[in-house]
This record gives C-alpha cells, sequence and structure tokens, in this order.
C-alpha cells in the first residue's frame, strides 16, 4: 500500500489537529502504562499488601464513579478546556507523590487520596476526547481515528510498564512518578495548540436542574435508540470477558501449561498485540462493514477460547491469544464508532462517559467472580464456557435488524 492509499498516513497528513492530538496521546498513554507500575511500586514501598489493594481499588473507583459526570461534563463545558485542565490535575496529584515522598511526608492515607485524586482528574480526560473525534475528522475517516486512538492506549500499556521496570531499577519508584508526571503536563500542552469544534449549549438552569435534564434526554434518546442499547451490551460483553483475563491466566499458566511467570507475561503482551492488531487492521478502511467486522470479532474470539479449553502446549495458546486479541480489536472500532456516530453531539460525552463506566464497572466485578469461580471449576472448563457464551451472541446479532443500520 502506497503512503498516498494509507489511510493513516493520510489522516495524519491532512487533518493538523488530528495528528497534533493523536502525538499528544502516545506520550500521554506511555506515560499511564508508568503509572500502574510506579505506583503500587511505591505503595508497597511504604505500605502493606492491604494497602497495596485498597487504594489500586480506589484508584480504579474512581472511573466507576464518576464516568458519567465527567461525560456529562463533556457536553456542557468546552471539551478542550475540559481535557487541558484534567491533564495539569492529574499531573499536578502525580507529581505530589514523589515531592512528599522524598520530604518524608507523605504517609498511606495521603497517598491513597492523592492516587484518588490523580485518577478522578483523568476520568474527565476520557469521554472529552472520545466525543470529540467526530468533530475534529471527516466522517468516512471516523474508523481510521478510532483506531489510531484507541491502539494508543493498548501500545502505551504494552511500552510504559517496560520503561517503567527500566527507569525505576536506574533511579526509584518516586523519581519514576516524577518523570511520568511530566507526560500529563506535556500533553495539556499539545491540546493547547489544537483547534476542537464544539457548540455549547447554553445553561438552563442551575447546575443541579441541568444534570437532571440531562440524564432525562439521555435515557430518553437511548431508550428510543435500540442501535445504541445494543451495542452498549456489546461493551459491556467484551469488557466482562476481558476483564477476568489476568487473573485465569496465571492459572492457566502455572496448573495447565505448567510454566512460570515468563510464560505468563508472554500471553499477557500477545493478547494486548492481538488487540492492536484488530484495531489497526479495522483502521485500514475507510469505508467498512462494521456488522461483518463485529460477527467476525466474535466468532474468531469465541473459536480461539473453545479450543483454548483443549490447549496444554504454549506455542499453540500464544497463538491463540493472539486470535481472541485480534478478534476483540475487531469488535472494539466498530463499536464505537457506532456509537459516536449515531449520538447527537450534545449528548456524545454523556454517551462516551456511560461506556466508559460500564467498561470500567465491568472488569472488577468479572475478576472478582472468576477469581471466586476457579475455586471450584478448572481453567479449561472457564474457557469453554466463555467461549460458548461469546459464540451464543452469533445468533442475535446475525438476526439483528439494527446492525444492518451499520452497513
Amino acid at each position: 500500500m502506497s503512503e498516498d492509499s494509507n489511510p493513516f498516513i493520510s489522516l495524519l497528513r491532512e487533518n493538523r489537529d488530528f495528528a497534533t492530538l493523536w502525538f499528544g496521546q502516545i506520550v500521554s498513554r506511555i506515560g499511564d502504562g508508568i503509572l500502574i507500575v510506579a505506583l503500587p511500586w511505591l505503595i508497597y514501598k511504604i505500605g502493606t499488601e492491604t494497602d497495596l489493594g485498597l487504594i489500586m481499588a480506589l484508584y480504579s473507583l474512581a472511573a466507576v464513579l464518576f464516568g458519567y459526570i465527567a461525560g456529562m461534563t463533556a457536553d456542557r463545558f468546552s471539551r478542550k478546556r475540559l481535557m487541558i485542565m484534567s491533564s495539569i490535575g492529574a499531573g499536578v496529584f502525580v507529581t505530589l507523590m514523589p515531592v512528599l515522598y522524598d520530604s518524608g511526608l507523605l504517609v498511606i492515607p495521603l497517598l491513597g487520596i492523592l492516587a484518588f485524586l490523580a485518577s478522578l482528574c483523568s476520568q474527565f480526560f476520557e469521554p472529552a476526547l472520545d466525543a470529540s473525534i467526530p468533530n475534529l475528522v471527516e466522517d468516512d475517516m471516523l474508523e481510521t481515528a478510532n483506531s489510531m486512538s484507541m491502539t494508543t492506549r493498548r501500545v502505551g500499556m504494552i511500552a510504559g510498564p517496560a520503561v517503567a521496570g527500566v527507569l525505576i531499577t536506574v533511579t526509584s519508584s518516586s523519581t519514576t512518578l516524577l518523570i511520568d508526571s511530566i507526560s500529563f503536563f506535556f500533553l495539556a500542552g499539545i491540546i493547547a495548540f489544537i483547534s476542537v469544534p464544539q457548540k455549547i449549549p447554553d445553561r438552563r438552569n442551575s447546575i443541579w436542574s441541568d444534570f437532571v435534564d440531562d440524564t432525562g434526554d439521555l435515557f430518553s434518546y437511548v431508550k428510543s435508540q435500540p442501535l445504541i442499547r445494543l451495542i452498549l451490551l456489546l461493551t459491556l460483553v467484551v469488557n466482562a470477558v476481558l476483564g477476568p483475563f489476568f487473573i485465569i491466566t496465571v492459572v492457566f499458566t502455572k496448573n495447565v501449561l505448567a510454566s512460570g511467570s515468563g510464560s505468563f507475561g508472554l500471553l499477557v503482551s500477545i493478547l494486548s498485540l492481538g488487540t492492536v492488531a484488530g484495531m489497526l487492521t479495522v483502521g485500514q478502511f475507510k469505508e467498512i462493514h462494521a456488522k461483518k467486522f463485529i460477527l467476525l470479532g466474535f466468532s474468531l474470539s469465541g473459536l480461539s477460547l473453545i479450543i483454548l479449553s483443549q490447549t496444554r502446549w504454549l506455542g499453540l495458546a500464544v497463538g491463540l491469544y493472539l486470535l481472541v486479541g485480534i478478534g476483540f480489536g475487531v469488535i472494539n472500532v466498530p463499536a464505537k464508532t457506532a456509537l459516536q456516530r449515531f449520538s447527537p453531539d450534545k449528548l456524545r460525552g454523556k454517551i462516551m462517559g456511560i461506556t466508559f463506566t460500564m467498561a470500567s464497572a465491568a472488569q472488577p466485578i468479572s475478576q472478582a467472580s472468576s477469581g471466586f469461580v476457579l475455586s471450584f471449576i478448572d481453567t479449561p472448563i472457564m474457557f469453554l464456557f466463555m467461549g460458548m457464551g461469546v459464540l451464543l451472541l452469533l445468533l442475535p446479532l446475525i438476526l439483528s435488524e439494527e446492525l444492518e443500520r451499520l452497513e
């Protein structure tokens, strides 16, 4: 494929605002990956295993509690300013962690508060970003833009932890967090130079009245749009299946493959690489058959999970983990694009906020339940049930008239 016909290169060349934002995202997502390693390392350095679990739970809880409020804010106020302020806020709270630690003032309760506040600020960035992309690019480039934006998240989760491991080894966890804080301020500075078109609605009443009115408008719209409800359900299913993968993979690697931590890390990395490959594959097409991609993704992931239930060889498991990741990557891009394309701009932030909240809630719930279930059944049976559940969704999806609207 020539550079002129490559949709990724064309989008970056022709759309300066999106290209600038995407570059900022790359740096920021790597920073996110550094944070998820350096923060728990610092927590455990000054606290106990219980402290580690509680603070990381607090960090995750912010997304569940404030996802919708963040989405509503993205529809009521300037999304550009919201992205800038949330990045600066997160950067400030992350910076305070190593500064207070090096000063001897950091205690576990304070670290928990700072972690929660940093996560809280970050929640306001995501729906503002997702709601802004359709306003930054032409409609026929929306799949490509989403593919690139979503891929940066996965790449950051692959590269960031590796960078964090090196930095912590060479310096310390506190110094690593201080370096990482720069990524938040860098992103805020990058966004300041782009233009984000948006029609901001007038305030009708008090903030509380607007919140109630906006919530009513949102649920009325979702109730009237079966396609939106279906896409939200697919998002929930994908995250519920992917959520327990880390836990299941630990048990699968040790008990079924009879292997160690190196194999566990390999499988987790391969799953992420597969998701990236799936997203990039969809992004190659300016015009895609979204329904076909979604059906392909569910078929590929479901069949791979069923075959995994019979796998005892690491080499085959690596290939199947790659296919599971590709399948879910292929689903994610058209699903998110459909939400953006069929959501009015005045409601798009709230719908993105609900999606983010559902995804954030589904993963810890599925992780906790999978840990409980694994105490009663083996991982092969778990993989079998997961694969059959994914494939059972195919029939209603094939018959769905709503998915035809995506074609």
